[in-house]
């Protein structure tokens, strides 16, 4: 009798297993869907670099850029489960001392060469929205106009054609 009453309390917990069986597959499916999956699991910030025949120059925890013609803007993006994300690369940028008009036209070109150009006079905050790939992304950043270099400083071969600084990524809505 003792073994038979062992028997069905097994059956039962058996029995109970099943639901609690379908229940986690059916949570796993959620999570893996891809909308739920991203916002529990976020992907890895995209890592910004910026590549300037110029170099950069640190003030305190800063970095700041010279630009003379143009700069590279590199993106690396991992652990995306998308082929492509829409972002909102901002940044500083300021008309140089090399030319001594106010005004900068400034264009920036993806790798499949999709420009956006944008002018501005003395300073300004310059958004470009952009489309960033798993992987390997490279932008070109070039000054447009002015190209003449009217201002140079003794013993100094760099161009000052524009400034740039606080470069920044942020995510747009999907």
């Amino acid at each position: 009798m003792l073994t038979f009453f062992n028997a069905m309390r097994y059956q039962r917990v058996t029995d109970n297993l099943l639901p609690v069986f379908y229940l986690l597959v059916l949570v796993a499916l959620l999570v893996w869907r891809s909308d739920v999956h991203d916002f529990i699991f976020p992907a890895a910030a995209p890592d910004l670099k910026v590549r300037n025949p110029q170099g950069e120059v640190r003030y305190g925890g800063n970095f700041y850029y010279w630009i003379a013609d143009s700069c590279f803007v590199d993106i690396r993006f991992e652990n995306s489960r998308h082929s492509a994300w829409s972002f909102d690369l901002s940044m500083d940028a300021r008309a140089g001392p090399a030319n001594r008009s106010p005004d900068r036209t400034v264009e920036i070109v993806d790798e499949s060469g999709k420009a956006q150009v944008v002018t501005f006079r003395d300073s300004q905050v310059l958004h470009f929205p952009i489309v960033v790939r798993h992987g390997s992304n490279r932008f070109t950043l070039r000054v447009l106009r002015p190209t003449d270099w009217q201002v140079r400083f003794p013993g100094d071969p760099m161009e000052y054609m524009l400034e740039l600084r606080s470069l920044e990524l942020k995510p747009l809505p999907q």
